[in-house]
Order: structure tokens, then sequence, then C-alpha cells
């Protein structure tokens, strides 16, 4: 055997803090750290590693594994997965096929817990055949990957694939192990908690006791093991509120942990936890507080995963709202709420889009419950309302200013990476409508893989936005200025943080002083007005008015006036600016639209700014483009029949669209307009408004105006529509536009070029507009999509967003023809003849049609989003 150098051993370090090159025998066996300190651990082993000779793997093997194992106790995950990995080959170089297989697991759970159950499902998987293929009879290499699949699949929520895993993993164990194996034990455990999860509350009682009965006689009542399946019974009672039953578990482990003084583990905490919860379950506020309270890993915060020190300061915040300290619930509060941003901001910059919305289902409950504390607790001076302001925004559309980063980064790069995941994103919307769900599948999995990828190569500096908060908005705007971000979430209540089912809307309102949290309405409120599917002039009219012309005001009747502008009105006492970011079906309104009195809407008194999140009030303000470059597409020749007289820009139902003649007419007002102003001109109308011919153009040139006129549309999910749009899952795929023979393409077909010339979001946020500062899409319904909250309207504004445009005027219903044309034509009167801005030119435009059309059914429909 070679030789190793441990001189950590024996204290031979040079004044770097390096090993020397004294050296003695070493086996593996003698690879164990020496301290329990992290740091100085790590120390040692990089030092065995970095100084070892050896030709023989498994001792190296056994290094990279200890190196794993100490990462993963820590909850470095990264780091943790590539030592098993090394390990992993090692070991099968060594032909040491358990221990090998032992690492790939450790691996896939490195993999799991850091938020990655896809790709660990398809290791695990990968490791499966492995297994079946070099030990197929080994029947501990059996139950070990069946236990892993059993606890990926439970990650999933794939509690009947589970429970078969976990069954054959009980099976395998019970024919080759004794009888009173701790193996064994934690076989019954994990059955019953899947039994549990499926509703059989009995039979994962049976599973429990039964496997605790075998692990009593397994282990010493001071196992870690036995302490841990203690926390877990006393936890499966709590949750079916046999309170006392949980409580005689809990505090015996708790007792356990005490007398043995180890009160730094993570399942010490857990314990601790569940023992404070119990007692306050059952009405023991002050025993439940002293307990908590003198939990010493407290005061070690950055030693314990933050999530553990979070859950710790909000439980005891609620038991101290039980014992009743207002003061000092508000305290831990505080600090749940900073710890939050904490969280956030680190797992933000490495969350592939579908984890950011994972991640911020449960921002969202622990918000409102703290949130609703606040609203309770009016007199109780608190940093809250502020706390809470940071966090939204910190996360309300992130994931779209992040991927907007990424698109410019690729069009700006020539990295690898870069254009692999574009060029995967691209393959993966041409196969959407014409590939297997499995392929789709595939391909997805694919894209999120490279973008995680892209995410913890390094660039992350690159693409995360400047962390913006509340003070930042505070200086940023004058007395006058207020700035609301507007949120949903399931209503909770603040003494126990139970959810209740119906949904509730926030307005966070920051002012040159300070943050204010204000309760709005619950979603059913509004969700039957905007579930119509008749977006035409009676519905819009009447959800926007505050009054029946002749009649005084409703009331309590559930219009926007009342919903929204009502509850704010004492917050808007000597305001002249709002900016303000929508959520939930808030994005469907026109804030400014809504009726103060029969003569007066919301933006006659004040100049309101719609934004993705109110970050973007500091941002620098967008310069006038020097370019005098438009796209102009109208007036096309869609394969029908002979147009309608009368007829709206959308109409989701459509098998067959209908020319719109106005849009011509719309297209050549715009372009007089234009050649007077010098502007240089682009027109595909007719049958040249083809997906090719825009792609060809595009592809060169990034426009300073892109007008589309045409009909828009955005689906609802549905897999039993025969469109083949609606079938599809990906929101970016069910709204779009379309362009010259679109309905071929609508039914199903493609041009000779292989386009079906039906533009969808996905597509267009695959394009490079970087250098475009408007887009305005003359079409119906083009501000509709999918909503998630916190992350905005997937759809065709996002698309474009994400493409890089600047500036977007798009459509919340189905507009009428002629007042679209009446209201573009307006518009570039007063952006290219009068000179105005974007904001100036879009806020007149309105006014001047709410003069000539009151009805906000005629000139509303139209908003500026930034």
């Amino acid at each position: 055997m070679r030789i190793l150098s441990i001189c950590f051993l024996i204290g031979l370090f040079n004044a770097n803090g390096f090993c020397q090159s004294t050296s003695t025998d070493i086996t593996t066996e003698d690879i164990k750290c020496p301290v329990s300190d992290y740091a100085q651990c790590q120390n040692y082993l990089d030092s065995l590693l970095y100084n070892t000779t050896t030709e023989e793997h498994s001792i190296r093997g056994k290094i990279y594994e200890e190196l794993g194992r100490l990462n993963y106790k820590v909850s470095k995950l990264v780091k943790s997965k590539s030592y098993f990995d090394s390990s992993y080959v090692l070991y099968v170089k060594s032909e040491k096929f358990l221990e090998a297989y032992e690492m790939g697991v450790l691996s896939i759970y490195s993999l799991a817990d850091n938020g990655d159950i896809v790709s660990a499902e398809k290791k695990a998987l990968e490791l499966q055949e492995e297994i079946t293929k070099h030990t197929p009879d080994n029947l501990e290499a059996g139950s070990l990957i069946n236990n892993l699949l059993g606890n990926v699949y439970s990650m999933q929520r794939r509690h009947l694939e589970a429970l078969e895993k976990r069954k054959k993993c009980l099976e395998i164990r019970e024919s080759y192990l004794p009888d009173n194996s701790e193996l064994i034990a934690y076989a019954y455990s994990n059955l019953s908690q899947t039994y549990r999860s499926i509703g059989q509350i009995d039979k994962a009682e049976e599973m429990m006791l039964s496997g605790f009965e075998i692990l009593k006689k397994a282990v010493p009542d001071t196992d870690p093991g036995y302490l841990l399946e203690l926390y877990n019974i006393g936890a499966f009672y709590y949750v079916i509120n046999k309170n006392e039953e949980a409580n005689k578990y809990f505090k015996t482990a708790f007792d356990t942990y005490v007398e043995k003084g180890d009160t730094l583990s993570t399942n010490y905490i857990y314990t601790v936890n569940g023992y404070s919860s119990g007692l306050r379950r059952v009405g023991d506020f002050q025993k439940s507080y002293e307990i908590a309270i003198k939990n010493p890993t407290l005061k070690l915060k950055t030693k314990i995963p933050t999530s553990v020190y979070l859950n710790q300061q909000f439980n005891l915040g609620k038991t101290a709202v039980g014992i009743p300290n207002l003061e000092l619930a508000n305290y831990h509060y505080e600090t749940v709420a900073q710890d939050l941003i904490d969280f956030y901001t680190f797992n933000s910059q490495i969350s592939t889009q579908e984890n950011l919305i994972d991640e911020t289902r449960g921002f969202i409950q622990f918000t409102t419950g703290l949130a609703s504390f606040v609203n309770q607790n009016p007199n109780i001076k608190s940093k809250i309302p502020t706390l809470l302001n940071d966090l939204i925004l910190l996360q309300k559309g992130l994931g779209l200013e992040r991927e907007s980063r990424l698109n410019k980064n690729l069009n700006a790069s020539n990295n690898e990476l870069f254009e692999q995941w574009k060029n995967k994103k691209i393959e993966l919307n041409k196969k959407y409508t014409s590939a297997s769900q499995d392929e789709v599948a595939q391909l997805e999995d694919e894209v999120q893989e490279i973008q995680k990828s892209l995410l913890i190569s390094g660039i992350g500096e690159e693409i995360s936005p400047n962390w913006i908060k509340t003070e930042d908005i505070q200086r940023a705007i004058n007395e006058k200025d207020i700035a609301i971000e507007f949120t949903i979430a399931n209503e909770v209540e603040y003494e126990n943080f139970r959810q209740i089912p119906s949904k509730v809307y926030y307005a966070y309102i920051t002012n040159k002083k300070e943050t204010k949290i204000l309760r709005l309405f619950k979603e059913e409120d509004i969700e039957k007005a905007f579930n119509s599917t008749e977006r035409k002039n009676n519905y819009v009219n009447q959800l926007y008015a505050v009054a029946d012309r002749g009649l005084v005001t409703r009331g309590d009747e559930i219009n926007l006036f009342n919903l929204i502008i009502k509850p704010l009105q004492p917050y808007l006492e000597g305001i002249e600016r709002i900016y303000y970011a929508p959520d939930g079906f808030l994005h469907r309104v026109n804030l400014g639209a809504i009726e103060i009195d029969d003569e007066v809407v919301l933006a006659d008194e004040y100049q309101i700014y719609a934004l993705g999140s109110t970050r973007k009030i500091l941002e620098n303000p967008i310069k006038q483009s020097i370019s005098k470059e438009i796209l102009l597409i109208g007036g096309i020749d869609f394969g029908v029949l002979p147009e309608s007289s009368n007829t709206l820009r959308g109409a989701t139902n459509a098998t067959t669209w209908k020319n719109l003649k106005h849009t011509a007419k719309e297209v050549e007002e715009i372009l007089e307009i234009s050649k007077v102003n010098d502007f240089n001109n682009k027109v595909l109308d007719s049958n040249l408004a083809t997906e090719k011919a825009l792609y060809n153009y595009l592809s060169d040139n990034s426009p300073k105006i892109i007008h589309i006129a045409t009909h828009g549309f955005f689906l609802n999910a549905d897999r039993n529509s025969e469109n083949i749009f609606s079938n599809i899952s990906n929101p970016m795929m069910r709204s779009g536009l379309l362009l010259s023979n679109g309905n071929n393409g609508w039914n199903g077909n493609t041009d000779e070029d292989g386009y079906d010339n039906i533009l969808t979001a996905a597509e267009i946020a695959e394009l490079d507009l970087n250098g475009t500062e408007l887009v305005i899409l003359s079409a119906c319904e083009t501000g509709l999509g999918d909503i998630s909250n916190l992350q905005g309207v997937f759809g065709l504004q996002r698309a474009f967003k994400i493409a890089g445009v600047k500036y977007i005027i798009m459509s919340l219903w189905k507009v009428p023809d002629r007042q679209t044309r009446q209201f573009m034509t307006s518009f570039y009167e007063n952006y290219i003849d009068q000179n105005l801005n974007i904001r100036e030119a879009f806020i007149n435009t309105q006014r001047e049609m709410k003069d000539r059309f009151f009805d906000p059914y005629s000139w509303a429909g139209f908003v500026l989003i930034e």
C-alpha cells in the first residue's frame, strides 16, 4: 500500500496551513475525521487527498466518501454530490459495487434535497439499471435501490408508486436480515408514512408501531435513529389530532436529547418544534415558549439550515401570540421576515423557473400570515410591512427578469451553453404541436437542466437583478407619489397560521415615509366577473362603472371601484402619481379606467403607471431611441371567406379566422404619419405577413416600433379540446398571433416551408428584440395568459419582455375593430407628430378616446406595460 500524509493527526502544518511532507501508512478504516469542526475536518480530508499517491482506488474512494458525507451533513449539496460521484467511480473501479451503489444513492439524495427531484428520479432509474446489470441477485443492492425510489417517488407525491417500492424494500430486507434489524424497522416506518399520505391512517399506525417495536430491540434508546423515530411518531399523532399521544413521544425524545447534551443536531431542532407545537395545541403556551426559547441553536443561525431556523422563529411567534404577548410575537415575526429575505435571495439565484414558482407558493403563505398579524394588530409598531414589501420586491417577476437577462446575454455572446439552451428551446417549441407528450416532457427536462447549469456555472451575477429594497423605492419617489404592490394568496389565520381555502388580495402601499399593508378582498368577489366568456361592452362597462346613469352609487355591490379604489382612497389623499404592480386577476384590470363617479375615472385624477414590479421605478428612464424604423403588420389574409363588417380582433372559440378590414386602413394611416416624420417603414400585409418573412426580417433587425394588427388569442388548457393549442400544457404555447394563411396552421397544417403561421408567445420569447422600444399588439386579449402568483402573466406580454422590448401596448378584452383603428391612429399622432414620449402619448390617447367614447369597453381595453 502506498503512503498517505496524515499530518493533521500529528500536528505538522506549515505557515499557510498546508500539510508538510511527513507521512505514514494508512488504511481505509483510518480515514475518519478526528474532530467535529467542519472547516478543520474539510482541511484534514483535503490534505489526505492532496498528498496521497496511492493507486488503490478504494482508498481514494473512501476519502471522497467522507468528504461527501461531511458536506451533506452541513447541507453543502452541490459539493457533496460531486464528492459522492467521484467516490462512486473509484469504488466501481475497485469492483466494490455495494459501496459504489451507496455513493450513487447519496449523490441522488444530494440532488433531491437541492430541489431537483426530476433529475433525482432519472439518476435513480439509471442506478437501478446498473444494479440489475452488475449485481442482479444481490439482496442488499435490491433493498438499497427500492428504498431510494420509494423516497424519490414520495418526494414527488407519487404515493402509489412509492408504496410499491417501499413494500418491495421491506420484503427484501425481511428475506435476508434478522428479525430485529433496524433496517427492517425503518422500512416499516417508511411504509407508515406512505399509508398516511394516501389516507389509510389505521394501516399507517399499524406499520409505524410495528416498526417501532423492532427498533426498540435493535438499538439503544439514545440512538439518533431511535430518537428520530420518536419524533416521527409524535408528528404522526399530532397530524391526526391525538395531541396527548403526540406530546408523550415528543417529550421522551426531547428529554433524552437534553440528558445526552445533544442539542445542536437538526433532529433535536425538529423535536423542539414538534414538542413546542404539541404543547401549544393543548393550550400550554407558556411552557411551549420556555422550551422553544432555550434552544441554543437560535444563536447559531449560520450553522444550521436557514429553513429550520426560520420555522423555529415562526413557532416562537405563534406561541407568543397565545401567551398572549403580541410585542414578543412581533419580534419573532420580524426575524422570520428577515430570514425569508436571506433564504430567497440565495435560492432565487440558482432556481429554475419551475423551482421559482414552487418556492414562491411557500413564500406567499408565510407572508400572508404575517400580513394578517399586522392587519389585526395595527397598534403594534412593526417592521413587518417594510420587510414583506422587500420580499415582494425580491420575488415578483423575478423569473421573467432573469430569463430576459439570460436571453439578452445569449444574443450578445458566443457561449456554447447559451446556444445549446436556446436551440433546445426552439426545438421544444416546434415539438409541442407535432410530438408525443413523452417527447415533449423529455425536451422540457433537458431545457430545465441546461438552464440550471447556466445558473450555477458562474454567470449568476450577470443575470441576477439588483436586489431592490423598500428604502430604495422611498428615495426614488417624491412626496406626491405612491407605489403599490398587489399580491394574492390563501388566507391565513395569524393566531395559528392555518390556511383558509379562500384566497385574499393585499395591497402593500409605500409612500415617502412608510409602508402599510391593506387587506382588500377575497378572490371569489372578483373571480366570477373575470371568468365570463363574454368580454363585451355590457360586461366591461358594468365592471368598471361606479354608478348607473342617474342613480346613486351602488354601495356594497361588487365592482372594481368598491373592490380596489374605495379601500385605497384614504391612502391617495395628496397623491398625484400612482405606480402599481398587479397580481392575480388584477393583471386583467385597467386601473385608470375605473370610474370614481359618473363623469370621472381614476386616470383623470392621477398619473397611473402599470409595472411588472415597483422596483422598475429605480431603473434609469428609457431614452427615446434614435432609430426611426417601424415594422407594420396588418391587412392580413388569413385564408378565409370574405370578412364580416364588425369583427372583433380575437375569438378563442374560432375554427376559422376572418379577415379584419380595418387593420389594413389602420396600417395605411400609421404609414402616412410615419412617412411625414421620415420613418423607415417595413410593411408585411395580405399574403406577405408569413412567419418565415417575419423571422427573416427580425433576424437582422430590431426596429424601434413593431406594430401588429391581427387576431390574437389566449386559450385555457383543455386536454379534451380538438384544438391542438388548447391541448398543450405550456401557457406560452396557448397564447399567440395569427399571420398570413394562419387558418391553415390553426387546423394543424404547415406551409411548404414548415411554418404554421401561428406566432406563439413561446416563439416570440426566442427573438432578439433588445433594440425595440415599443411593441403594439393591435389585437384582442393580447394581455391575457395563465397567471402565476408573483411571477406574472405567462403569455404575449411576458414573451416580448423576455425578447427585450421596453414598452408594450396590448389589450385586455375583445376590442372592437373600428375603435381600435381610431385608438392607434390617435396614439401615433401623439407619439410621432407631437413628439411625446410613450407614457405621455398613451395617456393623451386614452383621454381623447374617453372623451369620444366614455364607456370603458370602447377606450380602456388597451394598457401600457413597462
